[in-house]
């Protein structure tokens, strides 16, 4: 009996004896230098009095940081970039122990908004039915329809009338010439309008009355339709000319010098004072308009004969008094026609 009992407690024993437990965690202290203290008290970690430390079996110190562990690797106090390196890894283990805190809250917030979106469904779906129970109250009512408002207002608009051109002939000016006596305007039409509005838009415009502001004034040009019979003679423009110096050399006066410009215009002039014998052109215009190198002009005009009509300005004291003045340019031309010549002196400084 004795055997068998203590048989038993041997196999107790023994049945306790295999069963596994888990070890804790050894941690070593290592003994810090001066300096790596007073890196690590930069950075707010905590050193024993002995300047000791805990290191796991990974080589990780391990301090309380805010009531957390922290780990720093033992080797990053050699390391040239220890400062560096060592805010890094506080900074990370900082960050993901506050992103887990914020997770266990958010957690939590999910649990909280399930129950209250079940709460909200729930009303959710009596809403609902309160709605379809309204709709169909309404669908049983006769639709009112409502009637548009309409109102009328007044508005007016403005068009333009375009003016026409009106063409007048003039037979003291030559074929082919021609000018503007007036200038054109457009007239201006008044349109009043009856504007219908629907629900505060216009919809249709009926025109009410309209009526001319202003009349459109025509454009007036005049064509020329004289056509010349006889020719210019550049043998008794030559003539006239020397017969000019000749008398104002006769009063000690130098001779007056030929200009080709002049004697453009003075051929044109000929020409006009055998349609119209004035000062002023057939157009309507002074002489002096023609260039900007004229500053007097002598006209006449007789039988075909150049002392003659020379003399004829000599015994006229304004034609006179042009001959004689102290004028340095001038040119001479003549225009026979029908028997008559018609001779012109054109002056310029």
């Amino acid at each position: 009996m004795k055997k068998r009992i203590t048989l038993l407690l041997c196999i107790v024993l023994l049945t306790g004896c295999g069963a596994k437990t888990e070890p804790e965690e050894v941690l070593e202290s290592k003994t810090l230098t001066t300096k790596d203290v007073e890196l690590l008290k930069k950075h707010g970690l905590d050193v024993t009095e002995s300047n000791e430390v805990k290191v796991d079996k990974d080589g990780n110190m391990i301090f309380t940081v805010d009531e957390k562990e922290v780990k720093v690797p033992f080797t990053l106090l050699d390391d040239k970039e220890a400062d560096k390196k060592i805010k890094e890894t506080l900074k990370q283990q900082i960050e993901l122990s506050e992103k887990d805190t914020e997770a266990k809250k958010n957690s939590k917030k999910d649990t909280k908004k399930d129950s209250k979106k079940e709460s909200k469904a729930d009303d959710s779906k009596e809403t609902k039915k309160e709605e379809k129970k309204e709709t169909a109250k309404k669908q049983d009512k006769p639709s009112e329809k409502k009637e548009p408002t309409v109102t009328y207002r007044e508005a007016k608009d403005y068009e333009s009338i375009a003016f026409s051109e009106e063409y007048r002939e003039d037979a003291s000016m030559n074929k082919g010439e021609s000018y503007v006596q007036r200038d054109g305007e457009n007239g201006k039409k008044e349109i009043v309008y009856s504007v219908k509005v629907v629900d505060g838009v216009d919809t249709e415009w009926t025109v009410k009355s309209s009526s001319i502001v202003k009349n459109p004034v025509n454009k007036i040009i005049v064509n020329g339709t004289y056509e010349a019979r006889g020719s210019i003679s550049d043998g008794y423009a030559t003539e006239v000319y020397n017969l000019i110096n000749a008398n104002r050399r006769a009063k000690g006066l130098s001779n007056l010098t030929w200009s080709n410009s002049l004697y453009n215009s003075a051929q044109i002039r000929a020409k006009e004072i055998s349609v119209l014998f004035e000062h002023t052109r057939p157009n309507g215009q002074s002489v002096l308009s023609m260039a900007n190198d004229i500053n007097g002009e002598n006209i006449v005009y007789g039988r075909i004969d150049m002392d003659y009509l020379v003399n004829l300005w000599m015994n006229s004291p304004g034609h006179y008094g042009n001959i004689m003045n102290d004028l340095n340019y001038t040119a001479t031309a003549v225009y026979i026609e029908d028997g008559y010549a018609y001779a012109v002196q054109l002056f310029g400084y």
